[in-house]
């Protein structure tokens, strides 16, 4: 009899002990499921808001590598002799490129071609005797077909709008360097002139450059400030870490979707990537980060 009491005590606690492992199976089955579900939601979420991004990523970089093709056109010009005064660089002049600059290597201005708000093409000869070593201190070192692309210049002069410098230096047909750059002058505005852009019915899309600076926002072009780590202050040190697209959670529950966009180095066009011969960059123009948030 006590024999078979201690039995049926055995059975009941081998009965708990499976109940509570077949409880903690379960229990770890449904996290993973939940994780794994999680997981699917999260990409899903990604994948959404890449698709919402995409259309302006590509605006980017179109304009981005006109840029760079048109400017490469003007060494080709020099070095078949064509004058900078020719009619044919006037031609290169857009919306896009409002200006065409000629410096000597110590950022000494020789000549200006401006496109004028009415369509005029306007040319200065001699416009500075001082140099801009500051700005240009890079760029009389570039090799022949190299571009230098350069931050924002609008820091100092708010009066003045945000644009952007393009620069590549000018050698001879024997290869030899010819003492002087041309740089372009693109205002900011002109990457986020297109109709994607202009027809945008998402008012949460936001491009910033990696200091923090607002380069697009539905209501915000080329803050001086840097309003969108206030804007975002718990979660903008994550999306400052470098890696691809990602979701990054606010303390309200709501995400943020971005993207690293780097335009002075690569542009990325129906699935195919433009490498750009492009050699240094200031460190803030390196990266743009283009994202929503819900």
């Amino acid at each position: 009899m006590t024999h078979l009491k201690i039995f049926r005590r055995l059975l009941r606690i081998l009965g708990i002990l499976l109940l509570l492992l077949l409880v903690s199976v379960m229990g770890a089955g449904y996290q993973l499921y939940a994780n794994k579900r999680e997981h699917r939601l999260r990409e899903h979420k990604l994948v959404t808001a890449q698709a919402r991004l995409q259309p302006y990523e590509e605006s980017i970089s179109r304009t981005i590598l006109a840029i760079t093709e048109t400017l490469l056109r003007v060494p080709e010009f020099f070095r078949a002799g064509i004058e900078p005064h020719d009619i044919r660089y006037h031609e290169l002049l857009s919306d896009t490129i409002t200006a065409i600059e000629w410096y000597t290597h110590d950022g000494r201005e020789v000549m200006r071609i401006t496109k004028q708000t009415d369509g005029t093409v306007v040319t200065t000869v001699g416009t500075s005797t001082t140099p801009t070593r500051a700005r240009y201190e890079e760029v009389h070192t570039l090799q022949e077909g190299e571009i230098y692309m350069s931050r924002l210049v609008d820091e100092k002069d708010k009066t003045e709008e945000g644009h952007v410098f393009y620069a590549t230096a000018l050698y001879t047909r024997e290869h030899e360097y010819a003492g002087i750059v041309v740089a372009f002058r693109v205002p900011l505005q002109s990457f986020f002139s297109a109709p994607v852009w202009e027809n945008a019915d998402e008012e949460h899309v936001f491009v910033v450059d990696a200091e923090g600076r607002y380069l697009y926002h539905h209501d915000i072009l080329g803050e001086a400030d840097i309003a969108f780590f206030n804007d975002f202050p718990d979660t903008f040190p994550d999306i400052l870490e470098p890696g691809g697209r990602r979701m990054v959670q606010k303390r309200d529950g709501r995400n943020v979707f971005f993207d690293n966009m780097y335009p002075a180095f690569e542009v990325t066009l129906e699935g195919k990537e433009y490498r750009l011969p492009i050699q240094r960059i200031p460190t803030p123009q390196k990266k743009w980060i283009i994202g929503t948030h819900e």
